[in-house]
């Protein structure tokens, strides 16, 4: 389905790398694998403003953060700041650049969970996907 999303958009890349290997999968592990195969790219990760309570816990964040920015998107009720206390394993200058790229941006009130509940639930939905994700859960019959 996300290739189905992104399709409209050639300058977009869906990657099955995750989907690949074996055992556990860490971003880590998937920043230095795209890293190698991309040296002279710059690398982002995009997360949600309510992962930063979680961060501490991802494996080699330090590292994580060298490989790639990371850019956070605001959600409601989230907090909105990287705060050195709660990293220790980073230093000041890597929590000053996960502070570097904070995005408020308008925000749709559905989430995933909300988008599947109406499917469930025979609610109208195709206007909270894109045509081809629609298409395939109708096909599929999804979440019904």
């Amino acid at each position: 389905m996300v290739a189905l999303a992104v399709a409209p958009f050639p300058h977009l890349e869906v990657s099955d790398l995750e989907l690949r290997r074996r055992g556990p999968s860490y971003t880590v592990d998937t920043l230095r694998a795209i890293q190698a195969r991309e040296p002279d790219a710059d690398l982002f990760f995009i997360v949600g403003s309510d992962t930063i309570a979680e961060l501490p816990s991802w494996r080699r964040l330090d590292e994580i953060v060298r490989l790639a920015t990371i850019v956070t998107v605001v959600r409601p009720g989230a907090p909105r700041r990287y705060r050195a206390a709660a990293f220790p394993a980073l230093a000041a200058g890597e929590i000053a650049r996960l502070n570097e790229f904070v995005v408020a941006m308008p925000l749709r009130g559905e989430s995933s969970t909300d988008i599947r509940a109406r499917i469930a639930a025979g609610k109208p939905f195709r206007h909270l996907v894109p045509p081809g994700v629609a298409d395939y859960i109708e096909r599929h019959g999804l979440y019904r």
